[in-house]
C-alpha cells in the first residue's frame, strides 16, 4: 500500500475510521459510483447494520453483494489493498469466535453479514487483496448501547442475565480503529476475527462503576428471566437482558487490546450524554 486511503460507509464507525485517517467517508448510497484508490487501501465499514422485521432478506442480500462485488473488482483493478468490516453474528451462537469459525448464523443480520463475507472470500480467490474481520460489539462515545451500558453499572445492585462470570463479545470503538490501522498494512487475507478476547461481564460492569464512583453488586439471574428483562421499558435494564450468552471474540490483528479497566475508562470518559437525560 503507497497510495490513498478511502472508506466506504458513513455511519457511525465509517465516519470515525474516517476522521481517524483524517478522509472524509463515502456514503454508501454513493459506493456505486466510486473508484478505489490506485496503489491504496479501501476500508469498507458500509452495508446494513440492522435488517428491520418484514425486510425481504433475499433481496437485500442479493442487492448489498452485488454493490460489494462491484466495489471490490474495482480494488482488484486498482491494486488496492482492502479491509472489509463484518460481524462476529455470522458465528452464531459459538461461545469462542476466530477467523476459524464455522459460519452459523441465525439472524437475518447475521445472513447478510455472512453472505457479505463469502463475497469478500470469494474475491480473494480471484485475486483481491483483502481481509474480511468478524468483528465484535463495539462500545464508544456516541453510541446509545454504550450510554445504557454506563448507565446500568451506576446502580446499587444489577441483575445479571447467566451469572457474572461469562465472557461477553466486545471491542472499543478505539480498538477496531487501531485494528484497522494494523491490517491496512498486514498482508493478512481471509477472515479473522477482531475482539477483545475475554472480557467477563461482572469485571466489565464493575470497572464501569469504579469509573463513576460506584461499587455496583451484581447478582447472577438464570438465563430464562434475560427475554424477561430485555421487554423492560427501562432503557439500562433492556439492555443487560442482551448479556445472557457467553461470547469470547479473538483480536487477530497485531494489537494489544484494552483491559477491562482500561475500556471502561474510556467509555466512562468519552460517554455522551445519557439515552434517558
Amino acid at each position: 500500500m503507497t497510495g490513498e486511503i478511502a472508506v466506504v460507509g458513513a455511519g457511525w464507525i465509517g465516519t470515525h475510521v474516517a476522521t481517524t485517517f483524517g478522509v472524509a467517508p463515502v456514503p454508501q448510497r454513493e459506493a456505486s459510483d466510486f473508484t478505489p484508490p490506485v496503489a491504496g487501501a479501501l476500508i469498507i465499514a458500509g452495508g446494513r447494520s440492522t435488517v428491520p422485521s418484514g425486510t425481504d432478506i433475499a433481496e437485500l442480500i442479493a442487492d448489498e453483494c452485488a454493490s460489494l462485488r462491484t466495489l471490490l473488482a474495482r480494488a482488484r483493478d486498482a491494486s488496492c489493498r482492502v479491509v472489509v468490516l463484518g460481524s462476529s453474528d455470522v458465528c452464531g451462537a459459538a461461545a469462542r469466535v476466530t477467523g476459524a469459525t464455522p459460519v452459523a448464523p441465525v439472524t437475518d443480520y447475521a445472513r447478510l453479514k455472512a453472505a457479505r463475507e463469502q463475497v469478500v472470500l470469494e474475491a480473494i480467490d480471484n485475486g483481491v487483496d483483502a481481509v474480511v474481520a468478524r468483528v465484535a460489539p463495539v462500545h464508544g462515545p456516541g453510541k446509545a448501547q454504550s450510554v445504557r451500558l454506563i448507565d446500568a453499572a451506576r446502580r446499587s445492585l444489577i441483575p445479571v442475565p447467566g451469572g457474572t462470570r461469562h465472557s461477553v463479545g466486545f471491542i472499543t470503538l478505539d480498538d477496531l480503529t487501531r485494528a484497522v490501522e494494523s491490517l491496512l498494512r498486514s498482508g493478512q487475507r481471509g477472515a479473522i476475527s477482531l475482539g477483545a478476547g475475554s472480557t467477563p461481564i461482572g469485571d466489565l460492569l464493575r470497572a464501569l462503576g469504579r469509573e463513576q464512583g460506584t461499587e455496583p453488586r451484581l447478582v447472577g439471574v438464570p438465563i430464562p428471566f434475560a427475554r424477561a428483562l430485555a421487554r423492560s421499558r427501562s432503557g439500562p435494564v433492556a439492555w443487560l437482558g442482551r448479556f445472557a450468552l457467553p461470547r469470547e471474540v479473538e483480536m487477530e490483528a497485531a494489537i494489544e487490546p484494552m483491559t477491562v479497566t482500561e475500556a471502561a475508562r474510556y467509555l466512562v470518559g468519552g460517554r455522551p450524554q445519557s439515552v434517558t437525560d
